[in-house]
């Protein structure tokens, strides 16, 4: 399975006698699955805050990227809202 992957790269490893699939969004809808977890948010019933190991300012780019990396965050956001950092 190649999570992620587009028909091109698909195509590149679909040789031989292999048999590769992929998935991308997890095969969900991602406009249903959109809607209906903003749905959720508003009722209270997702709370997306506790997902949200870190924020970042858009200068802190590059901090976050590196925390990325060595595992410091693992959903870190960047805001676009300077009073938001």
């Amino acid at each position: 399975v190649l999570v992620g992957a587009g028909r091109a790269m698909l195509d590149v490893f679909a040789m031989g006698r292999k048999t590769v699939t992929r998935t991308l969004y997890g095969s969900r809808d991602p406009k249903a699955d959109q809607v209906r977890l903003l749905e959720l948010y508003m009722a209270g019933k997702f709370r997306i805050e506790e997902m949200v190991s870190a924020t970042y300012g858009l200068d802190g780019i590059n901090d976050a990227m590196a925390d990325l990396r060595n595992g410091k965050n693992i959903r870190g956001v960047i805001s676009l809202s300077e009073d938001e950092a």
